[in-house]
């Protein structure tokens, strides 16, 4: 169980990196980074429950095949890395990781929705 007296903070972690991730524009196309690359982010760490794999895998992530599905893939993915990689230095806690991402995730999914 999380600390209510982190909550608070991680939301603001959350919320920034949303905003972050909302903000950037692939080159050529002009999309906003897909929110199913961060879910698959959430997804890995659940499987691994360890925040140093999640690094490497952020590190390998450019070289991929996600990377090489589209042309938006790249720059996507090499964004996220950039923007949650200094985050692994600041939560190691593995849930408390999962928490920022999640609740990103899903901001990103309400801001999508709303933008239609």
């Amino acid at each position: 169980m999380m600390d209510r007296r982190r909550k608070k903070p991680l939301l603001g972690e959350a919320e920034r990196l949303a905003a972050d991730l909302g903000r950037f524009r692939t080159p050529r196309t002009g999309e906003a980074v897909d929110p199913s690359r961060v879910a698959e982010l959430i997804r890995y760490l659940s499987m691994v429950q360890d925040v140093q794999q999640l690094a490497t895998y952020l590190e390998l992530m450019p070289t991929s095949y996600l990377a090489k599905m589209s042309q938006s893939a790249l720059p996507q993915l090499k964004e996220i890395a950039r923007l949650v990689r200094p985050m692994i230095g600041r939560i190691r806690n593995v849930d408390e990781l999962l928490f920022v991402l999640g609740w990103a995730h899903r901001l990103m999914l309400t801001t999508e929705r709303i933008g239609r």
